[in-house]
């Protein structure tokens, strides 16, 4: 299986990035032979979204998209991890959304992963789970993880506090959970039900 863990803030040396390289080696730890790459926006440098994306020659905007299309054509599933800032989601992850497409995310699961430095958290998850699906067919998994006070689960020398064993064990059992998806998932890709030349958006 491949997966990609989608670091969305915009700060580099985030809290954001360091969840995402946790989440990927305990994703390691579950499935040993995994191809998982983690797409970090802050050092990504997407450009901010045009309408040259429409245009059928290719451009520098089309050129700088294509290598991480490419990334996320060959995923079987992802990871959103998302800081609340001022109660809402990062503007890179909204642009992120503009360049997809079905042909990207169609079809596949979305484990929404949100993080806060304080007891917040909540918002990203409402947030998302409203938007980005509807030209590009993401699936969101009904469950989802936040990580309150951040810092401290990130810190290993509280490792042993009750609260961060608690939530070791959820991350646990909902990355199990996202890897079934992923895999079953599959079988929904190969089904022939999709016309996208007549149908190519969502209502």
């Amino acid at each position: 299986m491949k997966y990609v863990i989608i670091s969305t803030s915009h700060r580099k040396e985030s809290n954001s990035i360091k969840l995402s390289s946790f989440l990927k080696e305990e994703l390691i730890q579950q499935e040993k032979n995994a191809d998982i790459e983690i797409l970090d926006l802050a050092t990504a440098q997407l450009p901010f979204w045009d309408d040259r994306m429409w245009e059928k020659t290719s451009n520098p905007l089309k050129e700088k998209w294509a290598p991480i299309s490419q990334m996320l054509q060959m995923a079987s599933g992802f990871i959103l991890v998302i800081p609340e800032w001022n109660g809402m989601t990062p503007a890179a992850l909204h642009n992120f959304f503009l360049f997809c497409s079905m042909r990207e995310l169609g079809h596949k699961p979305a484990l929404i992963v949100s993080l806060s430095t304080g007891i917040g958290g909540a918002y990203p998850v409402a947030e998302i789970r409203s938007i980005g699906y509807k030209n590009t067919g993401i699936c969101y998994m009904p469950s989802h993880l936040i990580y309150r006070y951040v810092q401290n689960f990130l810190d290993k020398d509280k490792a042993h506090d009750q609260d961060i064993i608690m939530m070791r064990k959820r991350t646990e059992m909902t990355l199990g959970l996202f890897r079934t998806y992923c895999k079953y998932f599959e079988n929904i890709r190969k089904e022939d039900c999709f016309d996208y030349k007549k149908f190519p958006h969502g209502m």
